[in-house]
């Protein structure tokens, strides 16, 4: 039973991805008069939602006060409709291939990947091992004990000053090879 209710889950996480797919390719790549029909049901519910607040105006600039931002609120609402598209559809394929165990941490770790936060890193993948984490359980980001900046340098060691050039760890000025 558990193998076919994640088959199941699987499939509407391939449909999810392949709608925003589909919709998003027919409205910003293939521009068609009939457009989308998720697209079209976003900018029914916008239309639908300010038309009623302008329905309430008298003055004719009250209502076009109204009806001007329809367009910003249609564009953020279908990436908002899309984000969520691809985002559940992700969850129900991370959950049903069985990398989280639980649905919650199939969403957090959707949500982590498609914000490229990268919050939720699984704990065997090489991410996760190069980064470390500190006391606290949250990622140090530092593979090194110095910082970054230290081994990389874009001038050259004739310009600039010889005690620069000493305390980095390729030695470029300085006695015996680098630790």
């Amino acid at each position: 039973m558990d193998v076919l209710v994640r088959v199941g889950a699987a499939l509407i996480g391939l449909l999810l991805v392949l709608a925003f797919l589909q919709s998003a390719s027919r409205v910003a790549l293939v521009n068609r008069q009939r457009g989308d029909w998720l697209a079209r049901r976003v900018g029914w519910l916008v239309q639908t939602t300010l038309g009623r607040l302008a329905q309430k105006r008298q003055r004719y600039e009250n209502i076009q006060d109204v009806l001007a931002p329809v367009l910003p609120l249609y564009l953020l609402l279908v990436i908002i409709v899309w984000f969520g598209l691809v985002l559940a559809g992700f969850a129900l394929l991370i959950w049903s291939c069985q990398a989280e165990h639980s649905l919650l941490k199939a969403i957090i770790g959707s949500g982590s990947q498609l914000s490229t936060l990268g919050f939720r890193t699984p704990p065997d993948t090489a991410g996760h091992r190069a980064t470390g984490t500190t006391p606290g359980g949250l990622p140090s980001g530092r593979r090194t004990p110095h910082p970054p900046w230290v081994e990389c340098t874009t001038s050259s060691p004739a310009t600039e000053s010889p005690r620069f050039f000493e305390h980095l760890p390729h030695r470029l000025v300085g006695k015996g090879p680098a630790p």
